[in-house]
């Protein structure tokens, strides 16, 4: 029994539920989800990415002399083939110090990534719960 983009095989003693692969509209969907989910994917990436710039403006614990520091912080969205992601990076040359002397007590870029990391999941857990 053929209903739409499914089929009912029943024999012997089982019974199962077969996608007909002849489905224009089906097949349509199956063919697109990775891409879909991958245009998905970057676009949260691009939503999320002025966020965590904002936080790491907003948060970074030292006191600014020049501003040159706090204005240099940035969070920019990536797509590399399968990887889809968000890059922190500083902009200033001396940024690195900022992040590893002192016993870190000037670093930024790790506080980021443990409070806005999770945020950042969800909205990718959202989107695989939406499949």
């Amino acid at each position: 029994m053929a209903r739409g983009d499914f089929a009912l095989d029943v024999g012997g003693q089982f019974c199962k539920l077969v996608w007909n692969s002849d489905s224009r509209n089906m097949g349509r969907k199956l063919a697109n989800g990775p891409k879909l989910v991958h245009d998905a994917s970057v676009a949260i990436a691009h939503r999320m990415a002025p966020q965590v710039a904002n936080y790491m403006k907003s948060n970074a614990p030292w006191t600014d002399r020049t501003g040159n520091a706090r204005n240099g912080l940035a969070a920019q969205p990536y797509d590399e083939g399968n990887a889809v992601g968000i890059v922190l990076y500083h902009q200033v040359s001396y940024g690195i110090w900022l992040e590893v002397r002192w016993g870190g007590r000037y670093a930024i870029i790790n506080p980021t990534i443990d409070v806005m990391g999770p945020r950042v999941m969800s909205q990718y857990n959202n989107l695989l719960a939406r499949l």
